[in-house]
């Protein structure tokens, strides 16, 4: 659940969401609703800033949330934040990279038909991807859903619309890790 404390706190006026650097973007306008929707537990678990994906240890990313099978940890979920001061255009495509090796290793490990999520914030727009194997070699990435982040206290009706998009990216995720613990287990 998302507390007014929170938003009194992320949203207070002596932090400029415009000007912040991307570890303060993340924590004040992008985590309350990762936290919210994703809370840490037996099917879901996050991993903070520059964490490396599963299997790659050179290739991190912002967020990631993953799952526990056994004693093998599975990514499902890739977050790449740009904030508003940000000049690089280019994580789509390091997305896109990051997508591709976690549904490999997903194949790697036997599973059939894997599909992967990701989401791309860039500035306060966030974008919501879904990655899956169309075909050997063949990767399809798709946006499913966006919304734009509040930039402050006047921007807050927007959460009637953005929890709505994370709770149905909570819903095709755990979706994925339900398949993942069938089909691993059985």
């Amino acid at each position: 659940m998302i507390r007014p404390k929170t938003w009194v706190t992320n949203y207070d006026a002596d932090l400029n969401l415009q000007t912040a650097d991307e570890i303060s973007f993340i924590n004040c306008a992008l985590s309350p609703f990762v936290n919210a929707v994703f809370p840490v537990g037996p099917h879901f678990r996050k991993s903070g800033y520059l964490t490396a994906l599963e299997g790659y240890p050179m290739t991190k990313t912002d967020i990631k949330i993953y799952t526990t099978i056994g004693s093998e940890n599975f990514d499902l979920l890739v977050f790449e934040v740009k904030c508003p001061q940000s000049t690089s255009e280019d994580d789509l495509f390091m997305l896109s990279v990051k997508l591709q090796l976690t549904l490999n290793r997903l194949i790697k490990n036997g599973v059939t038909e894997p599909v992967v999520y990701g989401v791309m914030v860039y500035d306060y727009e966030c974008s919501f991807y879904r990655m899956s194997l169309t075909s050997s070699r063949i990767y399809t990435m798709m946006r499913i859903r966006t919304c734009t982040l509040p930039k402050d206290y006047e921007n807050l009706h927007r959460v009637g619309h953005i929890l709505p998009c994370f709770l149905q990216l909570r819903e095709l995720v755990n979706r994925m890790r339900q398949s993942l613990v069938h089909r691993l287990i059985g």
